[in-house]
């Protein structure tokens, strides 16, 4: 009987034990429940979000019943209705918030003895970089009930950046009676505490969790001690038990009253703050002013209007919302007026609305910086670190090692700033986003804008880095040629090629919606426009938007005049006119001039010429009456001439915004009409740069702006920091700002031959110091060597004149003092001149500007030296040195590994070429300066894309160091000596070996190739020239005559002859033919 009672004993109690384990199992198994971090909700539109509340439920609980109330028993009309905390109360209480929750299975039996908190943890913060990662970065505010508020802890106290992102955004944490030092109310779960490894929390975490309030609420279910943490946190006391403090059946419950007092206290009121390393970035990059989507500049330009472009719309919103892909870049590519850059702004803020867009730059042309690409890269960098807070370290960190990367090279920008940052973010970025680029083909400089295309084509299949590109341009040459070759990486969308009927169909639905408002707006009570008018209307607009654009403001533009909207309209519908551009913009300027006798014609055209001429033409737009006083006009007299032209000019009401033309074709228009009809409208370009450059330097000699001290710095050693913007722009006002800066450019486009008689020389004998002190004012003293460069190119054959000494001077003396004079400008009057040679051209000009306190001046040289600059950035040896044919960049070799690339003029570095392994002791650029080839220790020989940076090929095949490396003329071929004796000819499209030249007994050093690219000629430490047949490998000729080593070697330029200079001291001239 015994044995049968312990037999029993070991059957039944086992198996009473596990059954509820089981049976757990068995209904987990057929349960649907929601497992790690998942939404609850969120408001309809992403940009809504402000911040976020994760709640995290504790143990033994399933992840939505938790949160679930029954109805009660005494309200019947409750009655078979359950509440869920989250998704019924939460939600509409605080609808600017994205509630979300975190289920883990941690039921008692199961799950709690095998998973610990820091599993938990761990997991919960993978969660939540995975979502961020997707979603634009916002405040948290977790709510964690019982265990849930240790796992919260568990993550937040985890080391490395994902888990300091997180505790940066978080602003506070609501505990539902969570055990911060072990609960003492049950054995069981003292056990389950030890077995998580919990310990208590950490100090230092509740005083960290401040980036923008802490206020920490916790609800008393477990003793007081326990549940404050050793903290003085508030408690709010609850009558409920422990399964009821995360359940509430109504609003005016007194547990939900209190957590959503609560919660209101701790939550952002408003939209996130940047975090420091986000600041930093904001303000230490240079940003271009009015190039996003959304900015002031753009606040009252269209987008397309409902119903319109909607297949060509679809068919964007597709590839946007698609996975990154080989095409990751669109290009819609069409004729001016199509409505580009209007599609380019709908898309920008579809995708804004979606919190999918990485950044926006909008080109524009002479609108300074938005008419570059050199600070396009900064602009679209500052953008996308708002977007994702986690690249904002990595981006601190590129610009603190590199603190000039502003004025570096694109492509070392682009690595730098953009694709090194975003592959360093832990567990890399889920969510694609898109930057939107508009109008590149109004980008200056066709070599720019072909590197920032291949720079984009960089990014192709990068999972690490899903960011996509959508751009638009007219179908320039520069632009087809960045994209050559590389079809498979882009869709190109012809806009213009739309089907006919869609573009009339678009063409339409626009008109109809402005002239209906037009109609409403004037109060017109009859059928207006009548069905015949609409369609002559329609047909004139197709296929041009931007004619039906602006025909509706003239006609709405009652100061045009005319008797009413009907007249304006039967205007546009008369003029009989050959080309679009004259159709869209004749009638608005022949209304400027209607009615006129002819002297007030004359007069009204000559305004337009000065007044229109000069907007159109200006470097940079000025509001109204900076331009007046730059012109020498009044402002009235602008705003008079500009009354009639708002339906092609954009004029701001206030006084704070520039004119600014409507669009680009309006400038088409005028600097380049139809060479068989010209109007008399027409702008000379030059005429008008001319007389903008000549008023720009009357307006700097004749007014007091330029003078020693500018702004009463007082100190030569007083940083230009001190001065607020105020003070210089109090001192250099608006107008005087331009011309300091674009004087130059106007006196460049206006193609003029400078002269010692020429207006410049005045000026720069007078105000040369005065000028780089405003532009060090202005932050912009580091173009002024540019500027110096582009004067010299504009004097005449006469080397030996004034102006070119004076130039020439001034160019060292700018070298010598940029650095310190873009710290202190004041120094250019005193250790500029006090350290200028004696015989400089600057000092004997401007010595009664030193400060008279400086009495003893130090000893110098008579003369500028031969070193123009010292480049310093490798950190070994330099090996070799090459000029690209251009002249504009020089190309280092060194010891450390790398080749760098400096711009010839400044002597700043634009990039660094990293790749080799070994010491790189031959360097090399291809006859069009677009290439550069390397030779290293490594035995290999590497290609390189001089603009942009990136490592087109590396070729492979010799067994010995290469020491030299040539383009052929033609840069077809690249050949390549090393110390294995051997010579190789590569393809520099293929990369493939082309043939292997063998006959050396020493090691090769030097090599040329003939002008006609057909020969190759090499020397070796054996003391022989070979020549060789560069398209067949043949060995043509072994000249022989040398008694010590060869030294060098050349081609005339008719490739007849080769010369070669030896140790022997001789030099020798062979025929390359016999």
């Amino acid at each position: 009987m015994n044995d049968f009672v312990l037999w029993a004993t070991l059957v039944v109690l086992p198996v009473f034990l596990l059954y509820p384990i089981f049976a757990k199992i068995r209904r987990r198994g057929r349960t649907d429940r929601p497992d790690g971090l998942y939404t609850i909700s969120e408001p309809e539109h992403a940009k809504n979000v402000i911040f976020e509340i994760v709640a995290v439920h504790g143990l033994g609980a399933h992840p939505e019943y938790t949160w679930t109330s029954g109805p009660a028993r005494s309200t019947n009309s409750d009655h078979g209705k359950r509440v869920h905390l989250l998704r019924d109360l939460l939600k509409d209480d605080f609808p600017n918030a994205r509630i979300l929750a975190f289920a883990h299975n941690s039921d008692w039996l199961i799950d709690a003895p095998v998973t610990s908190a820091q599993q938990l943890g761990d997991r919960l913060l993978d969660d939540l970089v995975k979502h961020r990662s997707r979603h634009r970065c916002v405040p948290i505010v977790f709510i964690g009930h019982s265990f849930g508020g240790i796992i919260i802890k568990e993550t937040l106290c985890k080391p490395g950046d994902a888990a300091r992102d997180v505790v940066d955004s978080t602003c506070g944490i609501v505990f539902l009676g969570t055990p911060h030092q072990g609960s003492p109310i049950s054995s069981l779960g003292t056990v389950v505490a030890r077995m998580t490894g919990f310990l208590g929390s950490s100090t230092g975490l509740l005083f960290t969790l401040a980036s923008y309030r802490t206020q920490l609420s916790d609800l008393d279910i477990v003793p007081l001690d326990s549940a404050r943490g050793g903290h003085a946190a508030q408690t709010v006391v609850i009558d409920t038990d422990h399964s009821g403090l995360n359940k509430c059946r109504r609003r005016n419950d007194p547990l939900y009253k209190n957590l959503r007092k609560q919660l209101h206290k701790i939550r952002p009121a408003t939209t996130p703050t940047l975090n420091c390393n986000q600041r930093f970035v904001r303000d230490t990059l240079r940003t271009v002013e009015g190039a996003a989507f959304n900015s002031r500049a753009n606040e009252h330009v269209a987008t397309c209007l409902r119903n319109t472009r909607h297949e060509l719309l679809e068919t964007i919103n597709q590839w946007t919302d698609g996975p990154i892909a080989r095409e990751h870049i669109y290009w819609l590519q069409g004729k001016a007026g199509t409505g580009k850059s209007t599609i380019a702004r709908t898309v920008a803020g579809d995708l804004a609305e979606q919190d999918r867009l990485a950044a926006s730059f909008f080109f524009k042309r002479n609108e300074s910086d938005r008419g570059s690409a050199d600070y396009l890269f900064t602009t679209i960098a500052a953008q996308l670190v708002q977007r994702l807070p986690m690249m904002a370290e990595h981006m601190r960190n590129a610009i603190e090692t590199n603190p000039d990367i502003a004025t570096m090279a694109l492509g070392e920008q682009f690595r730098k700033l953009i694709l090194q940052p975003m592959k360093a973010v832990p567990h890399g970025i889920s969510r694609t986003m898109t930057v939107v680029i508009d109008a590149l083909d109004e980008c200056e400089g066709d070599q720019n804008t072909t590197a920032v295309i291949k720079l984009l084509l960089q990014n192709s299949l990068s999972a690490v880095v899903p960011l996509k590109f959508f751009v638009t341009s007219r179908f320039e040459p520069p632009i087809r040629l960045g994209f050559q070759d590389v079809e498979d990486k882009f869709i190109e969308f012809p806009i213009h090629e739309i089907q006919r009927p869609i573009i009339e169909r678009d063409i339409a639905t626009f008109l109809r919606f402005r002239l209906d408002e037009i109609q409403r707006n004037f109060q017109i009570k009859s059928i207006w426009p009548n069905l015949t008018q609409f369609e002559n209307l329609l047909g004139k607009s197709i296929p041009l938007f931007i004619f039906a654009a602006t025909a509706c403001r003239f006609i709405e533009d009652y100061r045009q005049g005319g008797d009413g909207p009907d007249d304006r309209l039967q205007q546009i519908l008369q003029q009989e006119t050959r080309g679009h551009l004259d159709q869209t913009y004749l009638p608005t300027l022949n209304q400027m001039v209607h009615g006129l006798m002819p002297s007030a014609r004359r007069t009204a055209i000559s305004d337009f010429n000065q007044i229109v001429g000069s907007i159109v033409t200006l470097a940079n737009p000025l509001r109204p009456a900076p331009l007046a006083r730059l012109l020498g006009i009044s402002t009235e007299r602008i705003k008079n001439r500009l009354e009639l032209l708002h339906s092609v000019l954009d004029i701001p009401t206030d006084a704070t915004s520039p004119v600014r033309i409507f669009h680009e074709s309006f400038r088409d228009f005028l600097i380049r009409p139809d060479p068989e009809d010209v109007h008399e409208f027409f702008i000379d370009e030059k005429v008008t740069h001319k007389k903008l450059a000549d008023r720009c330097l009357q307006l700097l000699s004749e007014d007091d702006y330029l003078k020693k001290d500018i702004c009463g710095l007082g100190a030569p050693g007083k940083s230009r920091t001190t001065v607020d913007q105020q003070t210089i722009d109090r001192c250099l006002p608006s107008e005087a700002q331009y011309a300091c800066l674009y004087w130059v450019h106007h006196l460049k486009s206006s193609r003029v031959i400078l002269n010692d008689e020429s207006h410049a020389l005045q000026f720069l004998r007078s105000h040369f110091l005065h000028w780089l002190e405003a532009l060090s004012l202005m932050g912009r003293i580091s173009e002024s060597i540019r500027l110096i460069d582009v004067l010299q190119g504009l004097v005449g054959d006469d080397c030996n004149s004034a102006l070119c000494d004076f130039l020439h001077d001034a160019r060292r003396f700018t070298l010598q003092n940029v650095y310190i004079a873009g710290i202190a400008p004041l120094q250019l009057y005193c250790s500029g001149l006090a350290f200028a040679p004696t015989q400089s051209v600057i000092k004997g000009t401007f010595l009664s500007e030193m400060p008279k306190r400086i009495q003893r001046r130090p000893a110098v040289i008579d003369s500028w030296s031969s070193d123009l600059q010292t480049l310093e950035g490798h950190s070994y040896s330099v090996c070799s040195v090459a000029f690209s044919p251009d002249g504009q960049t020089v190309a280092s070799g060194s010891d450390d590994n790398t080749i760098k690339l400096w711009d010839a003029k400044t002597g700043k570095e634009l990039q660094t070429l990293k790749g080799h392994s070994n010491s790189v002791y031959s360097v090399a650029f291809s006859p069009d300066s677009q290439t550069v080839a390397s030779g290293s220790l490594g035995n290999t020989i590497k290609l390189w894309d001089a603009k942009t940076g990136k490592e087109l090929q590396t070729l492979k095949g010799h067994s010995d160091s290469v020491y030299s490396v040539a383009f052929s003329p033609d840069s077809q071929t690249v050949a390549s000596g090393s110390l294995g004796n051997t010579i190789k000819l590569w393809d520099t499209k293929t990369g493939k070996e082309l043939y292997g030249l063998e006959g050396y007994s020493r090691y090769l050093r030097y090599m040329a190739f003939s002008p006609d690219s057909q020969t190759v000629a090499s020397g070796s430490l054996d003391k022989t020239i070979k020549l060789w047949d560069a398209k067949t490998g043949k060995e043509l000729q072994t000249p022989e005559g040398y008694s010590r080593y060869l030294r060098y070697m050349a081609f005339s330029p008719d490739s007849q002859t080769v010369a070669s200079g030896s140790d022997d001291n001789t030099i020798k001239l062979w025929d390359a033919k016999t």
